[in-house]
């Protein structure tokens, strides 16, 4: 988290992409789900997902399949079709799969039209501290002189051990 909020967080408020984690999970979570129905009186039966290109009919019975199955291949408030039917929201309608990839992507507006998803934008990302940047210079500076701390901690390789001839006999007769 605190990897997150030093190196991620500055990177998406200078992006302009700045939703925080429990807004998006709030965005996410007041999704409407959409039956095939209210796709029908919308005028929305035939249409497709803009992000998947996926027929709405076919979104809902996959969610259809994967609830009666108890084993769906995603989460389930990511199946379905949701429209964002928000009074200050566009009205544009997706797979709940897709714009909950676009929402926890830090995208903070539609992606067809790019109306604000939250109702007056989402504040700025808190100021970031002394002691905060002091941490994230130190950091940068052990990765600079090659000390990860353990966290892109790769085995060395031993490369004068192996020869080329070593690849040849490897690997002869593999692609005749």
């Amino acid at each position: 988290r605190k990897l997150y909020m030093l190196l991620i967080a500055p990177a998406l408020a200078v992006t302009g992409r700045n939703a925080n984690f429990r807004q998006m999970q709030e965005l996410i979570n007041r999704l409407p789900r959409l039956s095939e129905e209210e796709l029908n009186q919308l005028g929305q039966k035939d249409s497709l997902c803009s992000i998947c290109f996926t027929p709405f009919l076919a979104i809902l019975a996959e969610e259809e399949i994967a609830v009666a199955m108890d084993s769906p291949a995603h989460p389930v408030e990511e199946l379905g079709v949701t429209k964002l039917g928000q009074t200050w929201q566009c009205g544009h309608i997706f797979c709940r799969k897709d714009i909950s990839k676009w929402i926890q992507d830090g995208h903070d507006s539609c992606p067809m039209c790019r109306r604000p998803l939250v109702e007056g934008g989402i504040p700025e990302s808190p100021p970031v501290s002394e002691t905060e940047i002091a941490e994230l210079e130190n950091l940068l500076a052990n990765l600079a002189s090659g000390d990860t701390g353990g966290i892109l901690a790769m085995p060395a390789l031993n490369v004068d051990s192996h020869t080329s001839s070593d690849d040849q006999r490897d690997f002869s007769g593999m692609y005749s």
